[in-house]
């Protein structure tokens, strides 16, 4: 529990501080040992794929608000607008990104600490900081231009919050922070808004008189509902309409539960060659074909969707062999990589060939 002193720098670290001091230093120098490794290979140096998406844009951002493009909206803006205050401040410089990626990676690895002493007790926390200082996935992910590293960072802040919500029964300036940074991570990664209402119940559970419970979930869901507001309200000033979830949800849904699905990220085409922008078009094109009458984006994501259901329904035990197939393939040693693969980086990376934690050790 919380110490009667409350305030914005008394959120529970107490007499850690040198422990948190020690872990941020270690991870830190793990990671720039990492990025001394590969910040020269031209790999490292160029966007592809979703990287030049979030690169492209961020750019556009950077440079003028008004040269925005509209696809904008298909994606998940936050890391986006992350991207962009950086390059306003230092130019386009994908180094610098990774930098400032690995300092947030090296601070989640301090959240990661605070949390597991809140929940456990400091050995237990020890040792989680010390894989997470080590866990090669963090790493890696932390030097791309994807919005892993970003989520990562924004929900371990959220969960850190969530713990101290539910442990003070005393400042509900806990529960509005819970809701802020879970609507930021809405933002980056839209498919967690099932766990809203989980954890805004979650928060008011601990409390005894219906109005204490009645108070902490209505500022958890007045700290969310300020994040989200922001993206619906440039979605509307962008499109006229009034929408939160990026409109590409169902094909996206249909791309891993259909009847050719084999648990990888496969493109519904083969005559379809991924490029930024292009997917959600060619996709509303697709569906336009098949019902023969123009459609907009958030119809031909919601066919897709209705379609990955029928799916579901009409095959359930072959939608049983692929959710056990997926599951055999998310335990396993391979890391399944969409971007820049996971293996080919470490030809130009010691770290990443090292034998330290990675992914089937966690399991």
């Amino acid at each position: 529990m919380l110490k009667e002193k409350r305030g914005i720098f008394k959120l529970g670290l107490g007499g850690d501080n040198i422990v948190c001091l020690a872990i941020f230093v270690t991870a830190a120098l793990v990671r720039f040992a990492y990025f001394l490794q590969i910040y020269k290979v031209d790999i490292f140096n160029i966007a592809i794929l979703d990287s030049e998406y979030y690169n492209i844009l961020a750019s556009k951002l950077a440079v003028s608000k008004s040269a925005l493009p509209a696809l904008f909206i298909y994606v998940h803006p936050l890391y986006i607008f992350f991207l962009s205050s950086i390059y306003s401040i230092f130019g386009v410089n994908i180094s610098i990104v990774y930098i400032i990626q690995f300092i947030m990676g090296s601070f989640a690895c301090v959240l990661i600490y605070l949390i597991a002493t809140k929940v456990y007790n400091k050995t237990a926390a020890v040792i989680a900081a010390g894989i997470s200082i080590f866990y090669l996935p963090f790493i890696f992910y932390e030097g791309q231009i994807l919005s892993a590293s970003l989520e990562a960072f924004i929900l371990l802040i959220m969960v850190y919050f969530s713990i101290l919500s539910y442990q003070q029964k005393e400042w509900p300036f806990y529960a509005f922070m819970t809701g802020l940074c879970g609507g930021l991570f809405l933002l980056v990664r839209a498919n967690g808004v099932v766990f809203a209402p989980l954890i805004g119940m979650a928060i008011g559970f601990n409390r005894r008189l219906f109005r204490e419970k009645f108070k902490w979930v209505v500022l958890f869901f007045m700290g969310l509902a300020i994040s989200v507001a922001v993206d619906i309200g440039y979605n509307y000033k962008a499109t006229g309409r009034v929408f939160f979830l990026p409109p590409y949800g169902g094909q996206n849904f249909y791309i891993g539960n259909n009847p050719e699905a084999d648990g990888f990220n496969q493109p519904l085409f083969l005559n379809y060659i991924q490029e930024p922008f292009s997917e959600p078009e060619y996709y509303r094109r697709e569906v336009s074909k098949i019902l023969g009458k123009e459609v907009s984006l958030t119809e031909s994501s919601d066919y897709w969707f209705s379609q990955g259901i029928k799916f579901i329904l009409q095959s359930p035990f072959k939608y049983a062999s692929l959710l056990i197939r997926k599951t055999l393939l998310f335990i396993n040693s391979y890391e399944i990589c969409d971007n820049i693969h996971y293996y080919f980086i470490k030809n130009f990376s010691a770290l990443m060939r090292s034998p330290l934690f990675s992914f089937i050790f966690v399991v």
